[in-house]
């Protein structure tokens, strides 16, 4: 098991390079180059997810490490870095792995973030980047404290959803609630407040 970082509370220390993940392929494989691939934490069959908007994500690093430019780069130079990653149950974390194991391209965790705030400190302080999107990164990114590179070859994108249960009746307090969130949501990213973020049609999935 890997030991607790002393330096971030929630990160566990990673000194080893990971060659090959442990995980169960699933049955849609690895991104072939060229091609944009969707991480979604798609609805269970209990949960009703409705679409808002769809991010870019980026490796996200203190300038000094990942460079300082705004250019894209691809997703095998991205795995390239020493990485600041959450834990194997993400589906952001599956995905690096998928990659990792199908193309056999080693990746060096340098830590497991169990919390966006023990990721920031790291990298804030350079121990290593991220894949995380603009908007995640928002706070350190309009500080100047971290560049964010658009991940390309193949693009990687991640649509967010605005969940209810299926299998309840949902209250006029809640689709008061919804509503507004959704509406809140919608102009932001309709006036750029959110970067790299773009509405999609309101599809439904359950």
């Amino acid at each position: 098991m890997p030991d607790r970082c002393p330096t971030f509370p929630g990160c566990r220390k990673r000194s080893f390079r990971q060659a090959r993940p442990r995980f169960r392929p699933t049955s849609g494989g690895c991104p072939a180059p060229g091609r944009s691939t969707l991480i979604t934490s798609a609805p269970k069959s209990a949960i009703k997810g409705v679409a808002l908007f769809e991010e870019d994500v980026c490796l996200v690093g203190a300038a000094k490490l990942v460079g300082e430019t705004g250019a894209s780069v691809t997703l095998e130079k991205a795995l390239s870095y020493p990485l600041l990653l959450p834990g194997r149950d993400h589906v952001l974390r599956g995905m690096i792995d998928r990659v990792a194991l199908f193309r056999n391209h080693p990746i060096e965790v340098r830590h497991e973030c169990l919390s966006l705030h023990s990721l920031y400190c790291g990298l804030e302080q350079g121990i290593g980047a991220t894949l995380i999107s603009k908007f995640s990164a928002l706070p350190l990114w309009r500080q100047g404290k971290v560049a964010c590179r658009r991940v390309v070859k193949p693009n990687v994108t991640r649509r967010l959803f605005v969940a209810t249960s299926a299998e309840r009746p949902v209250t006029n307090a809640q689709n008061v609630v919804i509503e507004q969130a959704m509406a809140c949501i919608r102009a932001s990213v309709a006036s750029k407040e959110w970067p790299d973020t773009r509405m999609v049609a309101p599809e439904e999935r359950s």
